[in-house]
C-alpha cells in the first residue's frame, strides 16, 4: 500500500511539473510577443465601429507583415498624440477611393459591406491613396472620425496591429471583426505601392 501511495504521489508530482512548465512556456511566449510589440491589448474608445465593435470592448491586436482591405486595425490617432483609434482598412496605396450614391467605390467597383450600421449619407470625391498609406473608415460611417474627414490616408507605419479577437465582455468574446473576403473581387490599383510596414 505504501508503494502504491508513493507511485501515485510521484505521478501527481510529474503532472504538476509538466503543467507548470507548459504554463511557463506560454507566459514567456506572451511576454516575448508583448516585448517585441507584436501584440497589444486595447479598449475601444467610441461607437465609431458599431455594430462590429462596441465602446469598452477589450480587443487584441497583432502587428502584421502586411495588411489588406477589410481588416480592422488599431492606429495612432493622427490628431491626438499618444491616443489610438480603431478603424477598417478600405483602400490600399494606389487605390482610387470614393463614396458615390451612398456606396463605397474602390477602383470603380462598388463594395457590398455587410458590417455597416447604416447606409452612408455623405459623398466623397474620387481620390487616390498615397504611397505607404491606407484609407480608413469606421463601420458606423455617419458617426466616425476617419479618412473621409481627414481627406487623407494614414501611414502604414502608424498601424499598431490588426484586431484579431474580442476578449471582453464575455458575451462579445470571439465576435467576428475582419471581412477581407468582401474586397477580394475588387480590382487592384494599376501601380500599387506596398502595403507592408517599412522598417523604422
Amino acid at each position: 500500500a505504501r508503494q502504491r501511495r508513493s507511485r501515485l504521489h510521484d505521478r501527481s508530482g510529474r503532472v504538476r511539473l509538466i503543467v507548470s512548465a507548459a504554463a511557463l512556456v506560454v507566459s514567456v511566449g506572451v511576454l516575448v510577443l508583448i516585448s517585441t510589440e507584436k501584440i497589444g491589448f486595447y479598449i475601444v474608445p467610441t461607437s465609431s465601429m458599431e455594430p462590429t465593435l462596441h465602446p469598452n470592448d477589450r480587443i487584441v491586436a497583432v502587428a502584421g507583415a502586411k495588411y489588406e482591405r477589410g481588416q480592422v486595425v488599431v492606429v495612432r490617432d493622427p490628431d491626438r498624440k499618444g491616443e489610438y483609434l480603431v478603424k477598417r482598412i478600405v483602400a490600399l496605396p494606389g487605390d482610387r477611393v470614393e463614396v458615390f450614391n451612398r456606396r463605397l467605390m474602390i477602383n470603380g467597383s462598388a463594395v457590398n459591406e455587410p458590417y455597416l450600421r447604416e447606409a452612408i449619407d455623405y459623398q466623397l470625391p474620387p481620390a487616390e491613396v498615397a504611397p505607404n498609406e491606407v484609407f480608413l473608415l469606421g463601420d458606423n460611417r455617419n458617426e466616425s472620425e476617419d479618412s473621409h474627414l481627414w481627406k487623407r490616408g494614414v501611414p502604414i507605419t502608424d498601424i499598431m496591429g490588426a484586431v484579431k479577437y474580442i476578449y471582453s465582455p464575455g458575451d462579445r468574446r470571439g465576435a467576428r471583426v475582419g471581412y477581407p473576403e468582401v474586397f477580394r473581387g475588387i480590382a487592384h490599383a494599376k501601380n500599387p505601392a506596398s502595403a507592408t510596414p517599412s522598417a523604422p
